[in-house]
């Protein structure tokens, strides 16, 4: 899932902004901070450009890219993520430019989320519009619970009436039908549907402990039907189901996926309640973080845990929880108005606790990132055969790089030295289809009758819409005799090879 480890160091700032002393939160949040201190830290420098929150520095806090069709790509790099970026910090900005600041703080953050939400658009990706319209609705509908005039119960009847209107209409666009029918059309979504039926497939086979991290990609073949390996391309394997409440379910099983429903959902409900149940002391503030947790849960349903967006909803959620646990308005006397009242000194013990837990969190994350960054580097660069049967059996170098290697430099070695480097990388990742294929080519040149039977009937069961698994099938039929057995696995070949041509014609 990305990399758990840097999303959970996240959750670092959130305690401490939650342990902050009131006053300190009356000096509002910069719209680009939660961007500008967690992206760096799982390896986006160069994409953003950002030193993390190093003030002395003047590096801007955004790169924007701009392709030739004319959108717009920042911060990472791809405009899906760009676009719920942009619509996060819109909203966040919105309700800061309504807080009670200065004049020129407020003039800035509503300059700000105009700028943030024309990107939004113009990142020519769905993901912006769909989480910048989902974050502006929920920050309207946060503003009329905070309202208490004389017309409250009106307006909130109406707010409710819209919000209902707008899940039908967007629940409606994903089936292709009502206003926003183009969206559930659109070549993307159909391709997003085929992968979630996978994933949902590798969930209910793995229900209750799912199928652990990084392991989608060596599952999806084994479950994925016809339709969706054609619609997908038979050698596409995504990493990600495009969907994180999904992917958590996928990785933990059921539990996971309750777990993150009930934190990110149940964070808003805190606020959102905590919102209409009396005046908080930042309102605005908190309306703000409604949009943008909203604006990603939006995006979260349709987009993978990319680790710098992961870590920012993971931070709103915090704040949303810090900013329900507000007491409210602190009354201000005669004598604090006088007096040059400053944010006051964070007790030292809280500080130590923040910096030991931050560091025992980045140190984690760090090691394994750079340990698996290591693996594959090491695996890339080999001079010997020997070396190259020690890389393709390190279990923390991912399959693709494992089979590319293996393809590059197995290649004219002796059957006697290729085949057990294969059998030992097979044994270390029983779940990489093109491994079990590449064992099954070299059992078949080597004429080993009882590992090609093993190996090929194993290959065909991880990818059954696989050609090559059954062309591998039936060769090791062909080498053991058996004609029937041949002959199903050639029916099987031209079954898919005619449903593919098909789908092309």
């Amino acid at each position: 899932m990305g990399h758990p480890p840097v999303s959970a160091g996240s959750c670092a700032p959130t305690a401490c902004w939650a342990s902050l002393p009131r006053s300190f939160s009356s000096s509002g949040l910069p719209p680009c901070a939660v961007p500008r201190c967690v992206a760096p830290s799982d390896g986006s420098w160069q994409a953003q450009g950002s030193p993390p929150c190093s003030p002395s520095r003047r590096s801007p806090a955004i790169t924007f890219m701009v392709g030739d069709d004319g959108t717009v790509s920042a911060t990472f790099g791809q405009t899906n993520f760009s676009g719920a970026y942009f619509a996060i910090c819109t909203t966040l900005a919105l309700g800061l430019a309504f807080s009670v600041t200065r004049l020129a703080w407020r003039v800035a953050n509503l300059a700000g989320a105009l700028a943030f939400a024309a990107l939004a658009f113009l990142s020519g990706a769905l993901q912006g519009p769909m989480a910048l319209g989902a974050g502006l609705i929920m920050l309207g509908f946060a503003w009329v619970l905070a309202y208490r005039g004389r017309w409250r119960r009106i307006a909130i009847t109406g707010s409710m009436v819209v919000l209902a209107s707008g899940i039908v209409v967007a629940m409606l666009g994903m089936l292709s039908r009502g206003p926003l029918g183009f969206v559930g059309r659109e070549g993307n979504t159909q391709w997003r549907y085929n992968i979630w039926s996978q994933g949902w497939e590798v969930l209910a086979a793995h229900p209750v402990l799912g199928i652990g991290p990084g392991s989608f990609a060596r599952y999806l073949s084994e479950y994925r039907s016809l339709e969706s390996t054609l619609f997908v391309g038979e050698g596409m394997r995504p990493s990600a189901v495009h969907s994180i409440p999904l992917q958590f379910g996928i990785v933990g099983g059921w539990p996971a996926l309750v777990l993150w429903c009930v934190v990110f959902g149940g964070a808003l409900a805190l606020l959102l309640v905590r919102i209409a149940r009396a005046p908080l002391q930042e309102t605005f503030l908190a309306m703000g973080v409604v949009g943008a947790l909203s604006a990603y849960l939006a995006q979260a349903v349709v987009s993978i845990d990319v680790p710098s967006i992961l870590a920012i909803g993971w931070l709103l959620a915090g704040l949303a929880v810090a900013l329900a646990a507000d007491p409210g308005p602190v009354p201000v006397t005669k004598k604090d108005k006088l007096r040059d009242a400053g944010p006051p000194e964070l007790p030292a013990r809280t500080l130590i606790k923040a910096f030991v837990t931050s560091t025992v969190l980045v140190m984690i994350g760090g090691w394994a990132v750079l340990s698996q960054i290591h693996a594959v580097e090491r695996a890339r660069d080999l001079a010997s055969p020997d070396a190259v049967a020690v890389a393709i059996a390190d279990p923390m170098v991912p399959c693709a790089v494992r089979l590319q290697v293996a393809r590059e430099s197995l290649i004219g070695q002796p059957l006697a030295f290729v085949l057990p480097a294969i059998n030992q990388a097979v044994a270390v990742d029983p779940r990489c289809p093109p491994i079990m294929n590449l064992l099954s080519v070299a059992a078949l040149e080597a004429r080993q009758i009882e590992l090609a039977s093993t190996a090929t009937q194993r290959g065909t069961e991880l990818d059954p819409q696989s050609v090559t698994a059954w062309e591998l099938r039936e060769q090791y039929f062909q080498l053991a005799n058996n004609l029937i057995g041949a002959a199903d696995a050639r029916a099987r070949v031209d079954a898919l090879e005619e449903a593919a041509a098909a789908r092309a014609g």
